[in-house]
């Protein structure tokens, strides 16, 4: 539901006193009136005053999610300005190809936020860019090192997981992004720092190499290049913002609910699920509006179903309640997109969630958890050949990806159904190294190590197991493999040999 003029209280603005009741503004003794649509727009915007509202959300909170063109939008712009223009109180600026903002002159308007859901606190790190600089002799450098800037500032600003401040914002950044390219006509390297601007402390650095040509001969960027540096950028600074969350007792904030979600997910056992149900269920509760809260929790619901061997319904029911109610606060996130098709396909809902799978990565061909949930579905529909393709765009828009066992699990998987089995063998070891907890790594070994009847592999893997999970979960086990494999004869079949492993 949008803004409701009828119950919003009156509310301050600088020197404006507003009424939405009575769709008027007033100063002193003039009074001015405003078309319903135009207050529902100041309500908005004041009601979020300083934060960035983009275009979905106004048409969602103003029009009732009834899509109109731009030029409706641009007209209650414009009245609002004028507004601002005849008796003060705020301004409202631009933010090219993202949304609007309003400022108020004396404060924040004291208004209940509306549509705050894609804010989601203040806890939201945000992160300026630095303009850019080359060292070298070609005519285009510099003007390469600022479109590059400029590039990866537009791609850091599609992810709905922090907010780029333009330059001359009158907000300070909590991170600082700084790129020098610097040529000696051999090699071109990007000289990348990131800095946290309350401590000034320099959080990761690091020199690329990048292709000179063509670049330096066009001054234009390459895509790849673009991605693979807004990609490092970006998972530094949710690193570091996880870790400060996770320093604390509990979340200040929905937004900071669901990363401390996304942490106990990244180490997937059902004790770390359960620990991320706890914390997106606060989310939730928090911010009932937040589209990646619902998403979240039906993330973390999904898989603590899945890995208990898909017997709670009334877990997947619960699943499914918030993957609808995400989808319908977001349909165009595809960081929602990506969590709800996953959570789908862990509930038997894989043909929804191949669909939003496949538009998640349609919407930010840049996004890495979509890639790697996108590979998840082909695997599920029996197309290895196509998750490698999903796997292999993962790695490239997301070199510094922390979770690193879990794409490595699928690719085994995907390596496993094409009949390498020894690549398969060698890529599901290495995952379980890294996360020795993941079972589903030990459970894919024990199975491969039946199919080439290797006895020592066979004992290991179980033994490994049963030290996760105990010496009675055999029907537990078994129940996993059930729900991961749709058809029922490749399901006996790989029960079978699973059966063999365990009592090697």
């Amino acid at each position: 539901m949008g803004i409701d003029l009828a119950k919003t209280e009156n509310f301050e603005l600088g020197t404006l006193s507003v009424q939405p009741r009575l769709l008027s503004v007033s100063v002193e003794s003039e009074n001015i009136a405003l078309e319903p649509r135009v207050m529902q727009v100041l309500v908005l915007l004041a009601s979020n005053a300083g934060d960035v509202i983009d275009r979905d959300l106004m048409i969602e909170e103003c029009w009732d999610g009834v899509i109109v063109g731009d030029d409706a939008i641009q007209r209650c712009i414009g009245r609002l300005r004028r507004l601002a223009s005849q008796l003060g109180g705020y301004e409202i600026q631009t933010i090219p190809k993202i949304g609007y903002r309003l400022l108020g002159d004396g404060g924040e308007a004291d208004v209940p936020r509306h549509g705050a859901g894609r804010e989601a606190g203040a806890s939201q790190p945000t992160i300026g860019i630095q303009p850019a600089a080359y060292t070298g002799p070609a005519d285009q450098g510099e003007a390469l090192a600022q479109l590059l800037c400029s590039d990866i500032a537009a791609a850091l600003s599609l992810n709905r997981e922090h907010s780029v401040l333009v330059p001359g914002s009158a907000e300070t950044a909590q991170f600082q992004a700084s790129i020098e390219l610097r040529d000696d006509t051999i090699k071109l390297r990007a000289h990348c720092k990131l800095t946290e601007n309350k401590s000034g402390q320099i959080v990761w650095s690091d020199a690329i190499s990048l292709p000179r040509d063509p670049m330096l001969e066009t001054g234009i960027p390459a895509e790849e290049v673009v991605v693979d540096l807004a990609s490092r950028f970006s998972t530094i600074v949710i690193r570091e913002v996880t870790e400060t969350s996770l320093a604390q007792d509990k979340a200040q904030s929905a937004w900071q609910a669901v990363v401390r979600a996304n942490a106990a997910y990244q180490r997937i056992d059902l004790p770390n699920l359960a620990r991320a149900i706890e914390e997106a269920r606060a989310a939730v509760a928090m911010d009932p509006r937040y589209p990646a809260a619902h998403a979240a929790l039906a993330n973390a619901l999904a898989a603590h179903y899945e890995l208990g061997g898909a017997q709670n319904e009334a877990e997947a029911e619960e699943a499914r309640k918030h993957c609808d109610m995400a989808l319908a606060l977001a349909p165009e996130d595809a960081n929602v997109l990506a969590w709800v098709a996953q959570a789908l396909l862990m509930i038997t809902r894989p043909a929804e969630g191949m669909a939003l799978a496949r538009k998640a990565v349609d919407l930010a061909p840049w996004h890495p958890i979509a890639h790697l949930y996108l590979a998840r579905h082909y695997l599920h529909h029996g197309q290895p050949e196509e998750a490698e393709r999903s796997l292999d765009e993962h790695a490239r828009v997301a070199p510094l990806f922390p979770w690193k066992y879990f794409p490595l699990v699928n690719r085994g998987v995907a390596k496993f159904m094409m009949g390498d089995l020894d690549a398969a063998e060698a890529l599901l070891k290495e995952a379980s190294e890294l996360n020795p907890i993941y079972p589903y790594s030990w459970l894919s070994l024990m199975v491969l190590a039946a199919i080439k009847s290797d006895t020592a592999l066979m004992r290991s893997a179980a033994s490994r197991l049963r030290r996760i999970e105990g010496n009675d979960d055999l029907d537990l086990q078994l129940a996993r493999l059930a729900h991961s494999y749709p058809d029922p004869t490749q399901a006996a079949m790989v029960q079978n040999a699973f059966k063999i492993a365990w009592d090697a």
